[in-house]
């Protein structure tokens, strides 16, 4: 699955079809009237009638989009399409809402989207992670990106590393707060389909470390070697110590491989 095509299905879906929804009574009107305006009306009435019959046969709004946009003389939007759609699902008493657009996207992407009711977190990954976590599972490691989109604070990347030291995202979140609440939600969702890890490698992040230590009780959770190394400058410097002679230690245990050669290197120079 392209992680750029996921963050873009919840980029058109999450910020244009559903505020595009939520938005109808920007001119006063009642929302129970809202809800029966159709702003497509300038759509010819041939392609409303050939978006709705794709639509009935299964596609997606995404797929039906591209095929209706086929014709270089004519472009429909992603919100037009979803006022179509929507309106044919209300006036024939279908439960259309998000979660069956997700639904219906993921069916045809293999991804994987959790989410709340008021779209402040998403969980987001697919099968060939899952396939490939059952072939691993001994470390991740669990990282922020602060302020990704201006309508999320933070995405949160899940990885792991396989023998050979390459890395590979297995999931990622979007959430709009970093509190212990919003993280545990995310660990939780990453344990329906995720088996837990022997390691977690995590950057100091209290609330994301408190709710790490409620959901993964049976694995060691380390704080990452960058953290730390950026740490040592600001908490050893006070202390006079021989900067130089510290960092030729601190480098032969950082180099040690395997937990032998760390233990000789640690017993040799400390």
């Amino acid at each position: 699955m392209s992680w750029k095509y996921t963050l873009d299905l919840l980029e058109s879906y999450t910020f244009e079809c559903i505020h595009v929804h939520q938005n109808h009574n920007h001119k006063g009107i009642p929302q129970d009237q809202c809800d029966n305006l159709i702003e497509c009306e300038i759509l010819p009435n041939s392609i409303k009638e050939q978006a709705i019959q794709y639509y009935i046969e299964g596609f997606t709004i995404r797929q039906i989009q591209s095929m209706l946009s086929a014709n270089d003389d004519f472009k429909i939007s992603i919100e037009k399409l979803y006022n179509v759609v929507e309106y044919y699902a209300k006036t024939h008493s279908e439960n259309f809402t998000f979660d069956r657009i997700i639904s219906s996207e993921c069916h045809h992407t293999n991804a994987i989207i959790e989410f709340d009711r008021a779209l402040m977190r998403f969980f987001i990954t697919d099968l060939s992670r899952i396939e490939m976590w059952q072939k691993l599972q001994d470390v991740i490691l669990i990282d922020s990106t602060y302020k990704v989109h201006e309508s999320f604070r933070s995405a949160v990347f899940i990885l792991t590393v396989d023998p050979y030291g390459s890395n590979y995202v297995l999931a990622m979140a979007l959430t709009k707060k970093e509190t212990e609440n919003n993280y545990s939600w995310i660990f939780m969702n990453f344990l329906k389909h995720f088996q837990s890890p022997q390691v977690i490698f995590v950057d100091r992040n209290q609330a994301q470390y408190n709710a790490l230590s409620d959901k993964f009780r049976n694995s060691k959770i380390i704080f990452c070697l960058w953290h730390i190394q950026r740490n040592l400058i600001t908490y050893l410097t006070p202390l006079h110590i021989s900067w130089s002679e510290f960092k030729k230690y601190w480098y032969t245990l950082y180099h040690s491989q395997d937990a032998k050669t760390f233990n000789i290197n640690w017993s040799s120079n400390w």
